[in-house]
């Protein structure tokens, strides 16, 4: 049975529990306004250059380039990152196997198939909690696998109480 201060929690990790097109972050909001900001510039270029790039006599080649030039742009900056993580967990099957953690007051500790091992509290920079998972530094403990909101609450008091760096989580 487990104390009021601890949280069992059996993951079995997702691409998107790690990494969406549209997960609210610093860097992805940063990917986002530049590419909006990029669509606009090559509208705008187009808009207002169009009659200059149209009196050139391979002007359907400039266009096609432009609009090449801008949708490899924008893959590069919106998708890649997605497209990454899922290459991730295609080469290393070992992040979609089912790992054990246990959180209480002194850490944290897993136990997987390929090991198992321990983290006290201050070997973590920052704790992140985003609407779907914890992020505990690399470590990503999506809140689907948790078995209650209760057991949500419990990990919230569990980082608040024993972890002194930074840290953000939502409130509530």
């Amino acid at each position: 049975m487990e104390s009021p201060g601890e949280v069992t929690v059996n993951v079995q990790l997702k691409p998107h529990d790690v990494y969406t097109l549209f997960q609210w972050d610093r860097n992805n909001l940063a990917r986002w306004v530049i590419a909006i900001v990029l669509c606009w510039i090559f509208y705008d270029i187009y808009k207002n250059g169009s009659d200059t790039l149209r009196s050139f006599p391979d002007s359907g080649s400039i266009i096609a380039v432009l609009i090449s030039l801008l949708a490899f742009i924008l893959f590069g900056l919106l998708l890649f990152p997605y497209l990454r993580v899922r290459a991730r967990f295609r080469k290393r099957p070992r992040l979609k196997k089912n790992i054990k953690y246990i959180i209480n007051p002194e850490g944290m500790r897993f136990d997987s198939a390929d090991g198992s091992g321990a983290f006290k509290w201050s070997a973590f920079d920052r704790i992140v909690e985003t609407k779907k998972v914890f992020a505990l530094g690399n470590i990503y403990i999506p809140k689907r696998c948790l078995a209650s909101e209760t057991d949500a609450a419990i990990l919230r008091q569990l980082i608040c109480a024993n972890f002194k760096g930074k840290l953000y989580l939502r409130n509530f």
